[in-house]
């Protein structure tokens, strides 16, 4: 599956573009799902344009933050009563905020983080 957004975020009274706010921005998703052997992952990416994140009105400097793209990759596995064995790996590059430490930072930084799991369903037909 995919998503493709475009903002035209524009001050109709400045003829500006408005700061904070990314032109394009993409989402894409590709899964597997095997309920013979109860297996699913998918592998999803978002994709973020450069946008402005500042603008000083009086000299009309502009902070220009660049494209980023965040991969997140997750795989479950369905176990016997209800359970399901579960991972993931969210920000699974790592990307990270090129101004990261700068005071034109912009983006949150949590860098990669992997989660494990375990999950149970409670159902009276297994």
């Amino acid at each position: 599956s995919a998503a493709y957004t475009y903002l035209e975020a524009f001050d109709r009274k400045t003829h500006r573009y408005l700061t904070g706010r990314n032109r394009h921005h993409g989402f894409v998703k590709f899964g597997y799902d095997n309920a013979r052997y109860g297996f699913d992952a998918n592998l999803r990416g978002s994709l973020y344009s450069k946008w402005i994140a500042s603008r000083v009105e009086s000299t009309n400097a502009e902070t220009i933050v660049p494209a980023f793209q965040l991969w997140d990759l997750y795989a479950a596995k369905r176990l016997r009563k209800g359970f399901e064995l579960y991972g993931t790996v969210e920000n699974l590059f790592n990307d990270r905020d090129p101004n990261r430490g700068q005071p034109t930072q912009q983006r949150l930084e949590v860098g990669r983080t992997f989660r494990v799991g375990i999950r149970w369903t409670y159902d009276r037909k297994q």
